[in-house]
C-alpha cells in the first residue's frame, strides 16, 4: 500500500482504477487469483463492474466494512 494520511484518515489507491479510497472503510480486497497472484485492493465501483462483466468472482471478494451486499433478482 502506498497511500496518504489526511487529518488522521488513511487513503489508498484502488488497484484497478487508481482512485483514492478511504482505508479500511471503503476499500475491498480480491483474494489472490491466477491472474493476480498477490490479490488486489479494489473500490466498490470496480468490484461491481467486474462482477457484472464476469471478470471477478463474488466469492473472491472480501468486502469493505461500509459495503452493503444486495441481491439482484432477475425475472
Amino acid at each position: 500500500m502506498s497511500g496518504v494520511v489526511v487529518d488522521g484518515q488513511q487513503w489508498e489507491h484502488c488497484n484497478k482504477c487508481a482512485r483514492f479510497v478511504r482505508f479500511p472503510q471503503d476499500l475491498g480486497y480480491e483474494v489472490p487469483t491466477e491472474q493476480y497472484n498477490c490479490g488486489r485492493d479494489l473500490c466498490v465501483k470496480c468490484v461491481d463492474a467486474g462482477i457484472r462483466a464476469g471478470e471477478i468472482r463474488f466469492e473472491d471478494i472480501v468486502p469493505a466494512p461500509s459495503w452493503l451486499v444486495t441481491e439482484e433478482i432477475v425475472a
